[in-house]
């Protein structure tokens, strides 16, 4: 059971989650990328992979604010915020795509590697929070 009480998180603690997430896949796909993509390639992964951490850490500002109302709104604002998480990436990604004239295949290939990987990264983060919160009856 969730209760309404503060919960004590930070936004430094999502950055120690959502970055490490970012950066092993960086690692990980940097040489298949380059092989298969070459330079081009990498420079749309480098562009994907700030714009979703970007948008990572934007959301996990807000849960950060929600979690002062409880736990419960913690939850809710990680929920809500899946929409908008989405559609803030691809809306940037493609912005970026028209300014920089990024490879398409390489850059909507990263952003969702670099989506999944961070996303993962958040759940993981808030529900240690939530372990740490404690739970809310004496049972």
């Amino acid at each position: 059971m969730l209760d309404n009480r503060p919960m004590s998180i930070s936004l430094l603690g999502s950055v120690k989650y959502i970055v490490p997430a970012g950066l092993a896949a960086a690692a990980i796909g940097a040489y298949p990328t380059w092989l298969l993509a070459g330079n081009e390639g990498l420079r749309a992964k480098a562009v994907a992979g700030l714009i979703v951490m970007g948008v990572m850490l934007v959301s996990a500002a807000a849960i950060v604010r929600a979690a002062r109302g409880g736990a419960v709104r913690a939850v809710y604002a990680f929920l809500i915020s899946g929409l908008a998480r989405l559609l803030g990436s691809v809306a940037l990604a493609a912005g970026a795509w028209a300014v920089l004239s990024l490879s398409p295949m390489s850059l909507v290939i990263w952003v969702g590697i670099f989506y999944l990987a961070m996303l993962s990264a958040e759940g993981v983060w808030l529900a240690q929070a939530m372990r740490s919160h404690g739970p809310t009856s004496p049972h």
